[in-house]
């Protein structure tokens, strides 16, 4: 994705299951020529044979230079969280080849 004139482009690099109805899908992507890292709810419509991922609006775009700051974050919540008892059963996340 190092070209910034190409088209919109998505690559979708996995999911994390938020429910039984709803994931967060991590991506990366183009859109009008800049490149953004993605995190985005998505509803589940259909199992059997035909899943369709319906985008929400809950999400947030970064740029990908951001990406090593919101890991740094996240690993210092995470670490507060388990600090602190917050952490219930972990789920596995889906990742996309």
């Amino acid at each position: 994705m190092a070209d910034k004139e190409g088209p919109d482009v998505e690559h979708v690099v996995g999911e994390v299951e938020k429910n039984a109805n709803e994931v967060w899908r991590v991506s990366l992507a183009r859109f009008r020529g800049h490149n953004l890292a993605n995190l985005r709810g998505f509803v589940i419509r259909g199992r059997d044979g035909g899943r369709v991922n319906i985008a929400t609006r809950n999400g947030v775009v970064i740029r990908p230079a951001q990406i090593p700051q919101v890991i740094e974050l996240l690993q210092r919540a995470h670490a507060e969280a388990k600090a602190r008892g917050l952490l219930d059963v972990v789920t596995g996340a889906r990742g996309h080849g």
